[in-house]
């Protein structure tokens, strides 16, 4: 996983940089596709980690607030691409009454969606495929099951083939699938999510003419706000024109990172919010520095010869004369997930972003962590 993830937070945080300063629209289309296939890869890594997670009964859901309108248009803009280059017909269908806000583990979600829709791209050959998205009121006013419906007019599944479809690394139909390539994970994992979320997952399918999964999800209802798929962005040349959430041009920053790609994506990222950063190609090159210089942030990697980004982090906070020593440090890594998340927090660190890094991500973790006094 960190090795990667390491080259795939280059190619997604430079081409966010494209994005953000081209004026051709030819270009901008270019990026988006980058984009969208740069996330898809990131999507399959995370089905290979996930796998491993489930057999060890390590998984564990994470569940907040998310915006339903948002996670969608994600889904929709990363599958419409995979749709496009088939020739394809892809249509979203979001119900008036799912709600905007919902509770529940929206990443693990998107995964599920992903999955389903890939294999539906990928096992049709000429027609449609469409996610429809309903809600269907529960006893408890705070819940709400959310139904997703994803249908393809593909080449279907045999009836005597429907039983294994769940099983790991198991193809059906390899007969007639040989020419497309699969890892034959997708389902395995939709099934597994499914399950982890107390849901249910249906198919049915008819042979030669198209299949139709349906997975309804018990989750939270975040306020009664009902759902507006015009607000947010979804498909290609409709990204709304980059603006910094803040300015805070008297603010230091320390990126320690051996790889000078990494720091360069940082440097780039942040660019138009006016911090001054400062880099440390080594967890050496860091104390050096911090002994001397008081930075407000220290974004530190963790996978570092000679001294990692934990041995750094103790090191910088038990210098007796180092100016950074009450610094706010975060975790800046390629290794992800939430058991990694929990390693950092449970080290001290004030905060933790995974690679490949998200701008936004980014600059609402320098928000949360920068003095009031520093922001503009």
């Amino acid at each position: 996983s960190h090795e990667i993830r390491t080259p795939i937070n280059t190619i997604i945080g430079l081409n966010e940089m494209i994005l953000r300063d081209t004026e051709s629209a030819e270009i901008r289309e270019d990026a988006e596709n980058i984009e969208a296939a740069g996330k898809m890869l990131l999507h399959l890594i995370n089905d290979i980690l996930d796998m491993s997670k489930l057999k060890s009964g390590k998984m564990e859901l994470i569940i907040s607030k998310f915006d339903t309108a948002a996670m969608i248009s994600e889904v929709d803009s990363m599958i419409s691409i995979r749709a496009r280059e088939k020739d394809l017909s892809f249509n979203v269908e979001v119900a008036k009454d799912v709600p905007a806000f919902l509770k529940g583990d929206d990443v693990r979600i998107k995964q599920i969606l992903i999955n389903l829709l890939n294999n539906s791209v990928k096992y049709t050959n000429e027609g449609s495929v469409k996610l429809s998205v309903n809600a269907r009121e529960d006893k408890d006013s705070d819940s709400v099951t959310i139904i997703f419906a994803v249908s393809d007019t593909g080449i279907g599944i045999k009836k005597e083939s429907i039983p294994y479809l769940f099983d790991a690394f198991l193809r059906v139909d390899s007969e007639n699938n040989k020419m497309i390539e699969g890892t034959g994970l997708g389902l395995s994992i939709v099934r597994q999510f499914v399950d982890l979320m107390d849901g249910d997952i249906s198919v049915e399918s008819e042979y030669n003419k198209g299949t139709t999964f349906t997975v309804e999800l018990p989750l939270g209802r975040e306020g009664q706000e009902l759902i507006d798929m015009a607000k947010t962005r979804g498909g290609v040349g409709t990204r709304k024109k980059y603006v910094p959430m803040f300015k805070a041009p008297d603010a230091n920053l320390l990126v320690v990172d051996d790889n000078s790609m990494n720091i360069k994506v940082v440097e780039r990222l942040l660019r138009d919010t006016g911090v001054r950063i400062d880099t440390a190609s080594s967890g050496e090159q860091a104390l050096a520095k911090t002994l001397i210089n008081r930075y407000d942030i220290i974004l530190m990697d963790h996978e570092m010869p000679n001294m990692n980004g934990i041995e750094c982090f103790h090191r910088i906070r038990e210098q007796e004369d180092g100016h950074s020593s009450d610094s706010k440090i975060v975790a800046l890594t390629a290794n992800a997930g939430q058991d990694n998340a929990n390693l950092y927090a449970n080290e001290g660190f004030d905060g933790f972003l995974s690679k490949p890094v998200n701008s936004e991500l980014l600059e609402k973790e320098i928000i949360r962590l920068l003095p009031d006094k520093l922001l503009v």
